[in-house]
């Protein structure tokens, strides 16, 4: 993405090229900074802009420094990466103290004009909050994800149970009695009205005032909640090694590794993070999660879901989750003793927590797989019963119910 910039009073410099990284007041994670955070292919708006004596942009005429107080104009055309144009998106000049001097929206063209008659530097960005990639957010219809279905819903859920662990800002030290902390409650406050574009901003400012591992938290989850995953990642690297000891950092940085299909990636950080405190259940439980929806993982993950079920045996997810690391790894090794192994575990999953219903239909997966096909249908109906809005225990119990000759059952009521 660039911005094509000419000016009236110098025709020669008309139609010159001008990068984002020559935008002035750069490091903001909006369009100044979406260079270096986003990257050209994460950007889906393109604004075409024409300055009409515009010293603020650093591109200087004779007329203008003639001039005393110079009347900085800007038209432009905002449009998506395929050319069509965008109305009411927000258009906002910012100056280099970071306060708004002036905004208006586009019209049914996607057109814009700012007139202010303001000296100094400005910075000039746009948004709208349902369709574009603002200070990194993204909306939740983009394909800020990557992978299949299963893998797009994983991140979603990791990325708001990674938002579950931010501290209560009210009660943190310090409260609202500095700079920082009022921009971080900011920020909550606007994610809250469902700002997330101010929220991304306040948590920045609250950042660059004190770069806290709370406040370096708050930022990275609210770009991860909206995948910004790319930015999400800068932000939780920058945080983990100012906080190589914070598990919840390591967490957020595995979670946007995820959502950036690095799932090796994720789950190295996920391991480190449960290192930290291995009573810790909440990065077990997010490699869990990981393993459930990814094929292979590094060898890391399968010792610490071991050692998580090996040291928390009545948490019926530790349960679970080993079980089903044996039962992909007794798959694909066709070892007929891991697979033991992985039923064991499954069962004891199910004696502490019955209503787990991805627990049944895995049972009845590996008594498929063995070729037990009355205890398949039975681990497939308590499936549906667990869990009876699960499409997948439904389709399961269906095709079991196909097996054993009743069509009748096999169909929807």
């Amino acid at each position: 993405m660039r911005f094509s910039v000419s000016l009236t009073s110098q025709p020669k410099s008309s139609g010159m090229q001008v990068g984002l990284q020559g935008v002035p007041v750069v490091g903001r994670l909006g369009f100044r900074g979406a260079w270096q955070c986003l990257g050209v292919r994460r950007i889906p708006a393109i604004a075409l802009v024409v300055l009409l004596n515009a010293p603020g942009f650093g591109l200087h005429s004779a007329a203008e420094a003639q001039s005393k107080e110079p009347e900085l104009k800007i038209e432009g055309k905002v449009c998506t990466a395929a050319g069509a144009a965008v109305a009411e998106a927000l258009v906002s000049l910012v100056n280099g103290a970071e306060e708004k001097v002036a905004e208006t929206q586009t019209d049914g063209d996607g057109k814009f004009v700012i007139t202010v008659a303001v000296p100094g530097k400005h910075t000039m960005e746009y948004s709208d909050q349902a369709n574009f990639t603002i200070a990194g957010v993204r909306d939740w219809s983009a394909g800020g994800v990557h992978g299949s279905d299963v893998k797009v819903r994983t991140s979603e859920t990791l990325a708001k149970e990674a938002a579950a662990l931010k501290s209560n800002s009210a009660n943190s030290p310090g409260g609202s009695a500095n700079d920082a902390s009022a921009h971080r409650l900011l920020g909550d406050a606007k994610e809250k009205n469902r700002d997330a574009v101010g929220a991304v901003s306040e948590y920045e400012k609250a950042v660059k005032i004190e770069p806290s591992e709370e406040n370096y938290f708050a930022w990275g989850v609210e770009l991860l909640l909206h995948r910004a995953g790319v930015a999400a990642l800068e932000v939780f690297r920058k945080g983990s090694v100012a906080y190589p000891k914070s598990s919840r950092m390591l967490a957020g940085l595995g979670a946007a590794y995820f959502a950036d299909g690095q799932y090796g990636e994720a789950a190295e950080r996920m391991c480190e993070a449960s290192d930290l405190n291995p009573r810790d259940p909440v990065p077990h439980l997010f490699l869990g999660k990981m393993e459930k929806a990814t094929v292979d993982l590094p060898a890391c993950s399968a010792a610490r879901l071991k050692r998580f079920a090996s040291e928390q045996p009545e948490s019926a997810l530790a349960n679970e989750y080993f079980g089903l690391v044996l039962w992909k790894e007794g798959r694909r090794e066709q070892s007929s003793i891991e697979i033991q192994e992985a039923e064991d575990y499954f069962k004891k999953a199910l004696a502490i927590d019955p209503s787990l219903g991805e627990v049944h239909v895995q049972l009845g997966m590996l008594y498929k797989a063995r070729g037990e096909s009355r205890e398949a249908l039975r681990a497939f109906q308590s499936a549906v019963k667990a869990s009876p809005k699960s499409s997948d225990a439904h389709y399961q119990l269906s095709l079991a119910y196909r097996r054993a000759g009743n069509a009748q059952a096999a169909t929807p009521k």
